[in-house]
């Protein structure tokens, strides 16, 4: 999703090559893990940052207090 997240802005800001580059670089990454059937080298191939959370914690709070 954060690679699709991160094409829609690039397209809306009108940066076709940069979101073709995510797109093309995910396929490499996608690939290769299939081939390797890990993700380690393959997460090198990502252009897309996956470390970080897109939640804000008070979102995350909330919704724990919601399902209890």
């Amino acid at each position: 999703m954060r690679t699709i997240m991160l094409v829609v802005d690039y397209l809306a800001h009108n940066m076709v090559p940069a979101a073709l580059d995510v797109l093309l670089q995910r396929q490499k990454a996608l690939e290769l893990s299939v081939e390797q059937q890990g993700w380690q080298q393959a997460n090198l191939f990502e252009l897309v940052d996956m470390g970080e959370a897109t939640y804000f914690t008070q979102e995350l709070k909330a919704a724990q207090s919601q399902l209890r």
